[in-house]
């Protein structure tokens, strides 16, 4: 399983659900949401988005909805409007899903956004975040952690910063 920092950038939690978002190398974004994402959640997540293409130009987003049950419509108006502000400027947004409800709601917002892509499985998720790093990353700390038997976490990105799996369920207040 693919490894993130411990403490992700941001997190917003509620009684219907969880957001976390992280920012493992240069233009690069991923969330994971677990349970209901509310509006709140929503602004964390067009927040960041917004601060990554401001600062980079660029961005391509990873999102592990696996977990996630359904979102508002407020939420999905948001992100979709969000991402349309800035569409030069995403390269992709990748998903993983689980409900059918979400599923429906990405396939609606890609008719218009036309760079979403949903993966079938966790394993090729994980895998296209794990080149999605491993591109992003600079060069020689590749190497260095390549030497170390590190090469494509995203740890490496960030260096020896404590790491976990990516959740599975949603957190209590506080961390996980």
């Amino acid at each position: 399983m693919l490894a993130l920092p411990t403490q992700p950038l941001q997190s917003h939690w509620c009684n219907k659900g969880t957001v976390n978002i992280w920012c493992p190398a240069p233009a690069l974004l991923v969330t994971c949401v677990t349970g209901v994402l509310v509006e709140e959640g929503a602004q964390a997540i067009e927040e960041v988005m917004l601060r990554r293409v401001a600062a980079d130009g660029r961005v391509l987003v990873f999102n592990d909805w696996e977990a996630m049950t359904d979102y508002d419509h407020a939420s999905r108006t948001r992100l979709t409007e969000a991402t349309m502000s800035v569409l030069d400027a995403i390269e992709g947004g990748h998903f993983l899903l689980g409900s059918k409800v979400v599923v429906f709601g990405v396939q609606v917002a890609n008719t218009a956004i036309r760079k979403l892509t949903v993966h079938p499985s966790r394993a090729l998720f994980e895998r296209a975040l794990q080149d999605a790093i491993r591109e992003r990353t600079p060069v020689g700390m590749m190497s260095h952690f390549v030497a170390h038997g590190r090469a494509g976490s995203a740890a490496a990105a960030l260096g020896d910063v404590p790491t976990r799996a990516i959740p599975k369920g949603p957190a209590p207040p506080g961390g996980a």
